[in-house]
């Protein structure tokens, strides 16, 4: 919406190639997202069946337990792209926030910390898959992952909050 209400005025025709850009980016993360819902539904059945495989013998014991952590793996990286492509959202936000139509900052003002919520929410997530996960090198490159994503997200936070105040007058406490 930012994008679109930036594209139509002829005040930001500078800017109107990179808010069409915006605009592309913005619909394929949505699109991206809505399809995680499935992949995270998905993922959590592939867990359920991994816990509900036999596991009387120890042969069946030793293939239920690689099951099931092969599948936390494949449930703990849908929220880690969740949280990229949050990060990739908060990100697009401040870019919308420095160029596009002043009279919709707030607008994606809301679209940032929505995508601070979803990054949040998706790292509670991954963080509650990685008890489960032995392997303690996959579990740490994981939990450096994640960090990076928050670490980017604080910076897009603070470069927010100064074009918010400086463009819009907007003080956020």
């Amino acid at each position: 919406m930012v994008a679109r209400l930036t594209i139509e005025k002829p005040k930001y025709a500078a800017v109107r190639q990179e808010m069409e850009e915006a605009l592309e980016k913005a619909m394929k993360l949505r699109d991206e997202l809505s399809r995680a819902v499935a992949s995270d539904a998905a993922a959590f059945d592939g867990v359920l069946a991994a816990y509900h495989l036999p596991k009387g013998t120890p042969e069946e014991a030793l293939r239920r337990t690689d099951a099931i952590q092969q599948a936390i793996l494949r449930a703990t990286h849908v929220p880690l792209d969740v949280a990229s492509m949050a990060v990739s959202v908060m990100e697009l936000a401040v870019r919308m926030v420095e160029q596009a139509n002043v009279n919709a900052m707030s607008d994606a003002g809301v679209a940032f910390f929505l995508g601070k919520a979803t990054l949040a929410g998706a790292g509670l997530n991954v963080r509650m898959n990685l008890v489960s996960i032995q392997d303690l090198q996959v579990k740490e490159g994981i939990q450096v992952k994640l960090r990076e994503y928050e670490a980017r997200g604080v910076t897009f936070e603070s470069r927010l909050c100064k074009f918010l105040e400086e463009r819009g007058g907007l003080h956020l406490e």
